[in-house]
Parts: C-alpha cells; sequence; structure tokens
C-alpha cells in the first residue's frame, strides 16, 4: 500500500533533491534517545526527580541543586549495533560498532549563609551524547513486479525531474522517444512490459547529535530545587545509500546487466534550546519532579550529490558513468516541546525507585529556508506525526559501597495510527552497578535497545523491507567530589 506520506514527498521529488532535506530528517534529529553517566543510563534515564547526577541537567535542570558537593567527571561509551532486514524472505545482517563520548561535565557547589533559607546555589556544565546515527543496514532480495526506474521514468515524463539533471537519463538508462511527434520516456522494463531483478540496497550512517548545557540551581531549604539550562547542540551527519538492481537472465529483451545509484548526503548544523524545572519534597522519602525543553531551533547546512553507474549486455553501446554536482542548502528545524513529570521514593540509604514521562507532539516540528518553501513537507508533518509518550523507570540497591541498578525505558513512535510505522516503538532495558568511597566514584552500565521499523526502497509494491534493529552500549565513568 502506498502510504501518503510518501507519495506527497514524492511529488516534491525534485525540490528534495535540491534542498537536500524532507521531513523524515527533523525526526531524525527529533527523536533522540539520550546517553549521560553510567549511573543515569542504567536506571532507564529516570533521574528527573532524583537528581544529584551530572546527565540530569539536559532533563531537569533542578536536578543540579542536589549536590552538596563538587562533581567532576567522564563516561565513555562502546556501541554495537546490529541491523536485520529482511525482503521478500531473504535476511541479510550488518554490524557496527564504535567508541564515543557519552557524558562529561563538572557541578560546582556554593554553600550559602547558614541562616539562610536558600542553602546552595551550584552551577554545572555538562556534555551529553544525544544521539549515535553509526549504524549499517544490507539490503537484499528479489522483485518481480516493477523497478526503480519506473520512478525515475514516471518522474521525467511528468516534469518532476529535468533531463539534463536525471542521472538515469544522462547514463541512458532511461531512454527518450519522440514517436508520432510525442516526447515520452521509457527503460527496458516497462517497454518490454516484463520484470525481474535481485535487487541489493546498502545505506551506511555516521554522526552524532551532542548537547552541551550550562547549567544554574538553587536549593531553597532542602524541600524545593529549582534550576535552568541553557543547551546547544551540534549536530554532525552523514549517510551514503548505494541501490542497486541485476536484471535476471530470464527476463528477455532486456539489454540492462546493473545499475548502481548512490546518494550521498552530509548535514551538520547547531541549535539552542532552554530548560526551565523543579524538584519538590514534600517528606524526606519523596521527591515529585516536573520540567520543560524550549522547541530546539537548528540552523543546519546540507551537502548532496549522487552517482550512476550502468552496464548493459550490448558492447557497442557505452553507458556514461552519471556524477552530479553537489547541492548545498542551508535551512532551519524546529523540533517539540517537551514536558516531563517525575516521581521518585528514596528508602533511606538502602535505594531508590524513580519514574517519569515525557510527553511531546513531533506534529509541531517545522522546517523553513529563506530560498525554499516547505509548506508541502510541513503538511505531511502535521499529517503523520502525533503527540507521543515516553516512559523511562529505573532503581537502584545500596550495600555499602556498592550499588546495583536497573532501568527500563519506551519510546513511542511518533507515527499516527494509519502509518505502518506506528508500531515502530523503541524498547530499551539496562543494569550497571557502582562503587564510591568519600571522594571517588566509578560506574558501569549496559544498554540494550530494540526497535522494528519498515524500510521502503521506494514508493512502489512490494518494495517494503523489515528492519530489526539491536543496540548494545557498554558505558564507563569515573569521578570524583570533593
Amino acid at each position: 500500500m502506498i502510504k501518503k506520506a510518501l507519495l506527497i514527498s514524492f511529488l516534491s521529488v525534485f525540490a528534495l533533491i535540491v534542498s537536500g532535506q524532507d521531513y523524515r530528517d527533523i525526526l531524525r534529529y527529533s527523536n533522540a534517545m539520550p546517553l549521560g553517566t553510567a549511573r543515569f543510563t542504567s536506571m532507564g534515564g529516570a533521574f528527573s526527580a532524583l537528581g544529584g547526577d551530572m546527565s540530569v541537567m539536559a532533563y531537569n535542570p533542578a536536578g543540579t541543586g542536589i549536590y552538596r558537593r563538587s562533581d567532576i567527571g567522564l563516561t565513555l561509551g562502546w556501541t554495537s549495533t546490529n541491523v536485520e532486514s529482511t525482503y521478500n524472505g531473504t535476511v541479510i545482517e550488518a554490524d557496527n560498532m564504535n567508541m564515543h563520548l557519552s557524558n562529561i561535565g563538572f557541578v560546582v557547589a556554593n554553600p550559602l549563609r547558614d541562616d539562610s533559607e536558600w542553602k546552595f546555589v551550584n552551577i554545572g556544565i555538562s556534555y551529553n551524547q544525544l544521539a549515535n546515527f553509526d549504524r549499517m543496514v544490507d539490503m537484499e532480495g528479489y522483485n518481480g513486479d516493477n523497478s526503480y526506474l519506473d520512478i525515475e521514468t514516471y518522474e521525467l515524463n511528468e516534469g518532476y525531474v529535468k533531463p539534463d539533471e536525471s542521472p538515469f537519463f544522462n547514463s541512458t538508462v532511461i531512454f527518450l522517444d519522440t514517436v508520432n511527434g510525442e516526447i515520452s520516456f521509457y527503460n527496458d522494463y516497462n517497454r518490454s512490459g516484463l520484470y525481474g531483478a535481485n535487487i541489493t540496497k546498502s545505506i551506511q550512517e555516521r554522526g552524532r547529535i551532542g548537547e552541551w548545557n550550562f547549567n544554574i540551581s538553587a536549593n531553597y531549604n532542602d524541600i524545593l530545587f529549582i534550576g535552568a539550562s541553557v543547551g546547544v547542540e551540534s549536530i554532525n551527519y552523514r549517510q551514503t545509500s548505494i541501490y542497486s538492481e541485476y536484471p535476471t537472465a530470464g527476463v528477455p529483451n532486456i539489454a540492462l546487466v546493473n545499475f548502481s545509484y548512490k546518494e550521498h548526503f552530509y548535514t551538520k548544523g547547531s541549535g539552542a534550546n532552554l530548560k526551565l524545572g523543579l524538584i519538590y519534597k514534600p517528606i524526606q522519602q519523596l521527591r515529585i519532579g516536573a520540567s520543560l525543553r524550549t522547541p530546539t531551533i537548528y540552523h543546519l547546512t546540507d551537502l548532496y550529490y549522487e552517482e550512476l553507474t550502468a552496464a548493459i549486455a550490448t558492447p557497442d553501446i557505452y553507458y556514461p558513468e552519471y556524477l552530479s554536482p553537489e547541492y548545498e542548502s542551508s535551512w532551519m528545524a524546529v523540533k517539540p516541546f517537551v514536558f516531563t513529570g517525575s516521581g521518585a521514593v528514596v528508602i533511606g540509604k538502602y535505594g531508590t525507585v524513580s519514574a517519569e514521562i515525557d510527553v511531546l507532539d513531533y506534529g509541531k516540528m517545522n522546517l523553513s529556508s529563506d530560498d525554499y518553501d516547505f509548506k508541502s513537507e510541513n503538511r505531511v508533518i502535521k499529517e503523520t506525526f502525533e503527540r507521543t509518550y515516553n516512559l523511562r523507570t529505573g532503581a537502584e540497591v545500596r550495600a555499602g559501597l556498592l550499588t546495583l541498578r536497573g532501568g527500563f525505558a519506551f519510546y513511542q513512535s511518533p507515527y499516527k495510527p494509519e502509518y505502518e510505522n506506528s508500531y515502530a516503538h523503541t524498547y530499551q532495558i539496562s543494569g550497571g552497578a557502582g562503587m564510591k568511597t568519600e571522594r571517588v566514584y566509578f560506574d558501569i552500565a549496559y544498554l540494550y535497545r530494540t526497535k522494528n521499523e519498515k524500510h521502503y526502497l521506494y514508493d512502489m509494491p512490494n518494495t517494503t523491507v523489515d528492519i530489526k534493529n539491536t543496540q548494545g552500549t557498554f558505558l564507563l565513568t569515573a569521578g570524583i567530589r570533593f
């Protein structure tokens, strides 16, 4: 079934090639599932009501008001990603591993006068990794119903792409017919009416979203904690996609031996937001938190170019290689408000239990540019995405110097129910342990994430690929409190 959002995107494909982005790009940058310190991660990220961890600057800035001593720490991560694809019964796996900086920062605790009801005013700076894009996706299978060339041929015939800007026409994979004075484009498949090809597609993604937070917080009489953080995000994303078709020997009248279409896409940029939060302790054992993150406004620059190579069975016909110019564009994107409500129970010196929920509306995402009208893309955003709820829970048990932790998180798919990827939720299980002395602490964590989704090779029937993403991350934190 051809999905409405994909169809609208398809009809504006030439504009997307020139501008280099569409609604799926802002979703990629908005649908982040962050890491932080090992303690934060092992408890599922459910720290908005607990505080006392550097990662919390990015979620509830009031959490640093819990500190009574200064803190400096570093967290390194190792992430392994496995992607399993299934297309028409063919199963392919691809693996990737990388090392990264998950968190670094410090908090300076500033005690106030003994007779003041304001006990502390603390300041801090931290870096959190918000998203790790590194992964490989390999897909393979047989399609006897249609071809990617049908999409490209249709675009040329409808005037969505000009002939001199089409890599397929310039490489003589699509042909021009001027019979009876009418101009039309065709390919080997639709001229013969016969189809059959082995298809491969490989997607390589690289990059990160990182955020620096500049935080201030205050402690009022050990009952109310308030705080604010200014977040400055940086985006670095690179994707190389290679799609190839190999017509099968059983299909007659096909001179094409194979073609390989490569797309190269690179984005870099930055954004800023403001976070406000509070934590209230009505009794010693209970903490209630609330925080708000304003929309992050991104300023981004894209670089895009494409290549095509092909081979033909007839030796006296030459198929030239095609390399497009580099298209560069600048644009702005806005990702939505996030409201977080949280609660935690502190069981004396024995442990804690915490939970929190995010509320955000992906339909409020927005794209804009000085030289391109994003009306159709913004309409697709509103029609495709909806309000979502993310849940995080965690617990820790303390036994002397040693602490054991566990957590669970659920990130709801932003797609509305009528879209297949409305069930593409992300599930996260985590665990870890920590040890601390009077001044030094060490924490370890392991995080496991899984997500099943649909990928479309192109916008025609029999092109849906089932994708299963699994990711494991090991984190190590070392820090000093003084």
